[in-house]
């Protein structure tokens, strides 16, 4: 009776433990309990949302909170448009267009996920919940602008929208591939560490992506190519210099040039829980358990930091935003937002409630 009983105590702890880690991002929209932040590029308004439904206004300096709005809808994302006006929020079933200083309900479009703001464009991408298409919208009252169909039989890592809104990137989930030999672990190269390790783990794991880049908003492809890289559902793509970046939770990240070269890099901390990108694709923030980056896209150099520990279950980064002059906000899974200046560094942090 003992005998049988060990394993099955073991198997329970183990299933314990597995239902109480922190689940990477979804391709869906699968909230990790905590805040989501948005800033205004000019920096002037700061707000933050969650699983209370509500959204909070914060004062940028300070992070005190200067007003509170119960919207009814769980928030896992947030955006602002170019002016400030608008404010878009994703929920876990739709997204949702608020004034952008009452934060009155404005309009509710549902069955769309994984929504990319982009201001500079006034264009909302979004993908469609039961697939074959990303859909544009006017970032002012939600009005189609057109569509980029996919193969609806395939599911989507990552896709984002070039800062002017001229170029779709999408990357389809990772495949086995025929193409590409797998090296076991035993014959890895043993001078090998790092980002070079990790780099010739994917280019030998006999997997691969598909690349797609589209003209938008006719949708002509430009370029179709498959990849030895691959990057797992909720990766984001941030597009600087002209080219995407994709930027995925596991912090294998990689830059595709226009004929689908793939240059690979990492960011300066580990899993990436939290990712945030500048409007203008410069600047990437990301973060996991305690620690952060911020990472420039020009020469790939990460600032690193650390916000101090609570007591309790670990607490990680949700997701970050960045202003205009590169001050950035992060929210945590504990309910508070983190304020860092333009070099990364810590100014301020303080808890949400």
């Amino acid at each position: 009776m003992h005998t049988l009983r060990r394993p099955f105590l073991a198997v329970a702890a183990s299933l314990l433990l597995c239902l109480l880690a922190p689940l990477p991002p979804a391709s869906s929209a699968v909230p990790l309990h905590g805040l989501a932040v948005a800033v205004t590029a000019d920096g002037t308004r700061l707000v933050a949302g969650g699983d209370s439904r509500a959204i909070y206004e914060l004062d940028p300096q300070t992070l005190a909170v200067k007003q509170r709005v119960h919207i009814g809808h769980g928030i896992v994302a947030l955006g602002f448009s170019a002016d400030g006006k608008r404010l878009w929020a994703e929920s876990t079933k739709a997204v949702h267009i608020l004034d952008g200083v009452s934060f009155k309900m404005l309009k509710t479009i549902e069955k769309v996920e994984r929504m990319n703001v982009v201001p500079a464009a006034g264009i909302v991408a979004v993908r469609a919940q039961r697939g074959g298409e990303i859909q544009l919208l006017s970032i002012d009252d939600g009005s189609a602008q057109g569509s980029v169909p996919y193969d609806r039989m395939k599911s989507v890592a990552a896709f984002g929208l070039r800062p002017d809104g001229k170029r779709l990137a999408l990357l389809y989930s990772r495949k086995s591939t025929k193409d590409e030999k797998k090296v076991p672990y035993k014959e890895l190269p043993k001078d090998l560490k790092g980002a070079a390790l990790s780099e010739f783990k994917q280019r030998n794991d006999g997997y691969g992506a598909q690349f797609v880049l589209f003209e938008v908003p006719s949708g002509k492809v430009l370029l179709d190519k498959q990849l030895w890289y691959s990057a797992g559902g909720g990766s984001r793509i941030a597009w600087h210099a002209g080219l995407p970046h994709v930027v995925g939770y596991d912090n294998q990240n990689a830059q595709i040039s226009t004929e689908g070269k793939v240059t690979y890099f990492e960011l300066g901390n580990s899993y990436n829980y939290g990712i945030g990108i500048s409007t203008d694709g410069a600047t990437v923030l990301s973060g996991g358990l305690r620690d952060g980056s911020r990472t420039t896209l020009a020469d790939r150099k990460s600032t690193k930091f650390r916000i101090d520990k609570l007591p309790g279950f670990p607490e990680y980064f949700k997701s970050f935003t960045v202003a205009a002059d590169g001050t950035g906000f992060g929210g945590t899974s504990c309910w508070r937002v983190v304020r860092l200046d333009p070099a990364g560094k810590i100014e301020k942090v303080a808890p949400i409630y």
